[in-house]
């Protein structure tokens, strides 16, 4: 049985890059790796980009691994390709946001699907630590899903997340869900851990709040080209309300109200440089929205 690692990584996921112990999360994921005897072969699975090719393939040299470059879009996809390019039988996943899996934990999985036939997954339960958890499926198992014998939907919700999506789509019987002996935490694990979260906040609020504000401002700016100077606009999900403040330089003579399931402080600065701008209380976001506010990420209607 052909047992490979296949590394999940991406140039502008910032999660690869954390420092950890001296090392990126990237670099502690393909070390830990190399500690499992029973991993025959450790494959960087990375979308097919210039920039990823120019990062991932200087990092498998480094790290003497292969790199397989596969489907931008579909994460699915490229599983498939990867286990038929290199004839993987199963599939230990390994993302790079998740550099302190256990190593004996692994081996531990890796014998049980090993051992029995039935079984196409292999997981932890959904509270175990992120961080110290993995996932093992036979490529068999990804190979049926992509095959198109489940519905559009379904193929589309496993392109993005295949082990997610197994455990929805799997008889019971067929995944075997490690409960008991699982291991506890050090302490000096559970330190690592914090350190790990704390340089991902650290690396990642920066680049979070960057980009997010560049998707915002051109998502309002793409908003403007249905707004008419004389317009009345209600922005639902208004979030920091720099939406509200490009809307208003476009509906001058109109009004603009902001609405969202929590209030910001900011909005009272905006209130008073914008004239034609206010912003309603957050329980009549409530009552407005009758689809969960989670799955709301701004809506501009004109009335």
């Amino acid at each position: 049985m052909r047992v490979h690692a296949f590394i999940q990584a991406h140039h502008s996921d910032f999660r690869c890059f954390s420092q950890l112990a001296g090392k990126t999360s990237l670099d502690n994921v393909v070390s830990r790796s190399q500690l499992i005897p029973e991993i025959q072969v450790r494959i960087l699975v990375i979308p097919d980009c210039q920039p990823n090719r120019k990062v991932f393939g200087e990092i498998a040299s480094q790290h003497g691994i292969e790199v397989f470059y596969g489907d931008v879009e579909n994460r699915l996809q490229r599983f498939v390709d990867c286990a038929a390019n290199y004839n993987t039988d199963v599939i230990v996943r390994l993302p790079c946001c998740k550099p302190l899996f256990r190593v004996d934990l692994v081996s531990r999985m890796i014998d049980i699907i090993s051992k029995d036939t039935s079984i196409d997954l292999v997981t932890v339960p959904s509270d175990f630590p992120k961080f110290f958890s993995c996932e093992i499926m036979r490529s068999s198992l990804l190979t049926t899903f992509a095959s198109g014998l489940f519905s559009n939907q379904e193929t589309k919700t496993l392109s993005l997340a295949p082990h997610f999506a197994a455990e929805k789509l799997l008889s019971p019987d067929r995944i075997h869900l490690l409960t008991d002996g699982l291991p506890r935490l050090s302490e000096s694990e559970i330190e690592l851990a914090r350190e790990l979260r704390k340089a991902e906040l650290e690396l990642g609020g920066a680049v979070l709040a960057d980009s997010e504000k560049q998707l915002e401002q051109a998502r309002y700016s793409f908003a403007t080209s249905f707004v008419r100077e004389t317009d009345n606009v209600l922005d639902v999900a208004c979030g920091s309300g720099l939406g509200c403040e490009i809307l208003s330089k476009t509906a001058k003579r109109g009004k603009v109200v902001g609405i969202d399931l929590q209030y910001n402080q900011v909005f009272k600065r905006i209130e008073q440089s914008y004239s034609n701008v206010r912003f309603e209380p957050p329980r009549l976001f409530r009552r407005l929205c009758y689809v969960s506010p989670a799955t709301m990420t701004g809506t501009s209607c004109l009335w």
